[in-house]
């Protein structure tokens, strides 16, 4: 995406009087304009109906993280997440006092059974999923157990929260709906990241929930500071104007075409060597290894050799080998330097 289209709609916001007259106002309830056109296109993009006031929004999602930690849980509340999950969200729920407890997943997801043989009613405070493209394994929940997990939900008198921050990066047509267009909404927050194909400054947070949820957790925004009115213009104006869309579609093609040529390398490269499927969206590809390979030597055998590969994308217990490789920023000469380096370690 061009920077330069990107800032002229900055410009141009900044440029009118009525924003900057909100600059000097400016609250944490933020852009009015922004939070119902931010409305709109999570409407048609998610197939949902909600409302302004189901709508909260922050410059990034770690800042609504903290909050639903501050709202919803007391020391010794018991949490429930996915066998790998977002180690992000883990850390702040474990600051806010919580015991975190995992499920083993599959193909399918967590595995809900699990829950209700392990856990009775009213034991769990909620549970945390990211049912589209799982982070990190990328694993797609089916719609069955979706249907399952709210059914439960409701039984055991749990809230789940839904993070959908990948839902807009999904390459390949699919039925299955976020939670949020289910029902049960009472027991279901959503929370996402709008933008994700934008640069960072760009890039927006956003909680859905129960009107009166939300209203208690516009009480947190002050601690954070006073939000960017002129950049919540200029988004709203990209998504009133309709680049928006344009833009994520641009994305969206340069993103797959990223995604095939990372499989071919992969396989001309390690073949064999590597058991994963094609991920249907989101930025990365789940690599499982034999448990005989130490990831933590590959990759520093491979930093020796001029590929970095972050402790956080090296995953490894007695059952489990694993990297999570992203492809997203990589163009087709870095891939090929990337997958040769691997090849180079791995295969020696």
């Amino acid at each position: 995406i061009q920077t330069k289209e990107l800032s002229q709609f900055y410009s141009s916001a900044l440029s009118r009087k009525k924003v900057i007259d909100k600059i000097a106002t400016a609250s944490v309830e933020g852009n009015t304009f922004f939070k119902e056109q931010l409305t709109n296109y999570l409407n048609v993009t998610r197939k949902t109906h909600f409302s302004t006031y189901n709508l909260l929004t922050a410059d990034n999602k770690s800042i609504i993280l903290y909050i639903l930690s501050q709202l919803l849980i007391r020391p010794g509340d018991q949490i429930l997440v996915g066998e790998y999950s977002y180690y992000f969200a883990n850390m702040i729920y474990q600051q806010a006092g919580a015991k975190i407890n995992t499920i083993p997943m599959d193909e399918e997801g967590i595995q809900v059974d699990y829950i209700r043989k392990h856990f009775y009613p009213r034991s769990i405070r909620l549970i945390y999923i990211q049912p589209q493209h799982q982070y990190p394994t990328s694993i797609c929940m089916s719609d069955k157990r979706r249907e399952e997990l709210l059914e439960l939900a409701e039984e055991f008198d749990f809230i789940v929260i839904e993070d959908g921050s990948a839902d807009e990066l999904t390459y390949e047509k699919t039925t299955a709906l976020p939670l949020l267009k289910k029902k049960h909404h009472n027991k279901l927050i959503y929370l996402g990241d709008f933008g994700h194909f934008l640069p960072p400054g760009f890039q927006t947070g956003f909680m859905i929930g129960p009107d009166d949820f939300i209203k208690e957790a516009h009480k947190y925004l002050p601690i954070f500071g006073k939000t960017d009115v002129v950049k919540e213009q200029a988004l709203a104006e990209m998504i009133h104007q309709g680049d928006i869309h344009r833009y994520r579609r641009k994305a969206l093609t340069t993103y797959l075409h990223r995604r095939n040529k990372f499989q071919q390398l992969l396989e001309f490269y390690l073949p064999g060597v590597f058991s994963y499927s094609l991920p249907m969206g989101g930025l990365a590809y789940w690599l499982v290894l034999p448990t005989s390979y130490s990831v933590s030597e590959i990759a520093k055998k491979a930093e020796q050799l001029g590929l970095f590969i972050p402790q956080t994308c090296c995953y490894q217990n007695s059952k489990l080998a694993a990297f999570r490789l992203g492809f997203a920023h990589l163009n087709e000469q870095e891939m090929e330097k990337s997958l040769k380096i691997l090849s180079e370690v791995i295969l020696k």
